[in-house]
């Protein structure tokens, strides 16, 4: 089984995941970010054995409820070959939770760092595809959309997955905080 961790930030872009849907469509890019509810990651996906899947989950849990909600601000939207993702301003509390979750797996469960959680770039992925002229057209579908300028975070995510590939993650926990 694979892990993820996240916050939900889907609030915010309904609009602009029913334009990108309908690009999506249009374009034939195969893969939007459509399956999951739009989000920042806070750990790489990571496999484990399903016996120690519930533990991990809980452990994350409790952590999820130790923090306070905060929020964090959009950039701008970025075409970055093959990704057209949401880039956000450096945020120290989300570094903070991102560092601190993946010491916790660490320390805790032996599992290792992958090298984007060193120097995680925080991000909503939009589409992704390895033809670079369809993140290109789907870029230039989207690039004039607003983006709210701050984002009000509350809500954390855990999703699995059997076999580890983007589209076959689903949302198995949802963690509101309201301190």
């Amino acid at each position: 089984m694979y892990l993820w961790f996240a916050v939900s930030v889907d609030d915010y872009y309904k609009e602009l995941k029913e334009k990108a849907f309908k690009v999506n469509d249009e374009l034939g890019i195969e893969f939007g970010a459509f399956n999951l509810p739009y989000h920042i990651s806070l750990k790489i996906s990571f496999e484990v054995e399903d016996i120690h899947a519930k533990k991990i989950i809980n452990t994350a849990i409790e952590f999820f409820k130790t923090l306070k909600p905060f929020t964090v601000n959009s950039s701008y939207m970025e075409n970055n070959g093959t990704i057209l993702w949401i880039r956000y301003q450096d945020n120290e509390y989300l570094k903070y939770i991102g560092s601190t979750l993946n010491k916790i797996l660490n320390e805790k469960y032996s599992i290792p760092y992958h090298e984007y959680d060193l120097d995680f770039i925080y991000h909503t992925t939009i589409f992704m595809n390895d033809d670079k002229s369809l993140i290109n057209k789907g870029y230039e579908r989207l690039k004039d959309f607003e983006l709210p300028k701050e984002l009000y975070i509350n809500k954390f995510l855990i999703g699995s997955s059997e076999d580890g590939l983007p589209h076959t993650f689903k949302v198995i926990k949802e963690i509101k905080i309201d301190k």
